[in-house]
């Protein structure tokens, strides 16, 4: 078959399974508009007063940080995606590249949907399987750490945290678009009466610590950038693998018969 009908083939079936999965996406979704619809109501007419400022940052640091954790709820599903592509990968009906990019266009409705239904809702209104939910979960909790809301970028230790870790994280960059959206071209009450409001742009800068030298479509850029390095890396770790296994297989083999008396 041409690389096209594969693609086409292995597209259809992934979003057959995604489509008949309670649990990959639907129940995410389900999810996803209840806590939204929560939050919603938390922080409805939030308004623009000294606390609203704190309130606006708290809604928003949950919404990214909550979003991306229930991300490991689709893990379960697709490590069963994973174990048919080994399957029909050695028989070579199909190569690493075509598997990616038909994963990628059968979740993208599905990602649309968890978008719109979630962020509409709020702004409105306001063993190896094991192993990889923990690794995913502890990836992460490090994202959430370093985004900039439980700590302000000023205040991260430069070495590591701060380069690479907060410049390569897409919950940082998400975040920062989404104060600048939220906040930029507001006056919030000053803490006295007979203060000047605060505008957005000086909360934006001295308080929270982001910079306004980019708009918030170039930080839309970055997290689009940063996902398609994702997909790139989990492209070049399956061929790597695809690359290693028949090493590490012949090695153990020849292993076993120089032990074998």
């Amino acid at each position: 078959a041409t690389w096209f009908k594969q693609l086409s083939t292995l597209t259809k079936r992934s979003f057959t399974n995604m489509s008949r999965d309670f649990g990959y996406y639907w129940l995410r979704i389900i999810v996803f508009i209840t806590v939204s619809i929560c939050v919603g109501s938390v922080f409805h007419n939030v308004g623009s007063n000294y606390h609203a400022i704190l309130a606006r940052g708290a809604c928003g640091g949950f919404i990214s940080s909550f979003m991306t954790f229930m991300t490991i709820g689709g893990f379960p599903s697709f490590i069963e995606e994973m174990k048919v592509f080994y399957k029909e990968r050695l028989n070579g009906h199909y190569g690493v590249g075509v598997f990616i990019l038909s994963n990628f266009l059968s979740s993208f409705p599905f990602l649309i949907a968890i978008s719109l239904s979630s962020a509409s809702i709020t702004y409105f209104m306001s063993s190896t399987f094991m192993m990889g939910v923990i690794l995913g979960a502890g990836l992460i909790g490090i994202m959430m750490a370093t985004a900039g809301f439980f700590r302000l970028l000023p205040e991260l230790p430069k070495i590591f945290w701060t380069y690479p870790v907060f410049y390569i994280n897409y919950m940082s960059w998400a975040l920062q678009g989404a104060y600048k959206n939220d906040m930029i071209g507001i006056e919030f009450d000053s803490l006295y009466p007979d203060q000047p409001k605060l505008k957005g742009e000086e909360v934006l800068t001295s308080m929270i610590g982001i910079t306004l030298d980019h708009s918030k479509w170039w930080d839309l850029a970055a997290v689009a950038a940063i996902l398609v390095a994702y997909r790139l890396l989990f492209f070049f770790i399956l061929k790597l693998k695809e690359r290693a296994m028949p090493i590490f297989k012949t090695y153990y083999a020849n292993k076993q018969i120089t032990s074998t008396p």
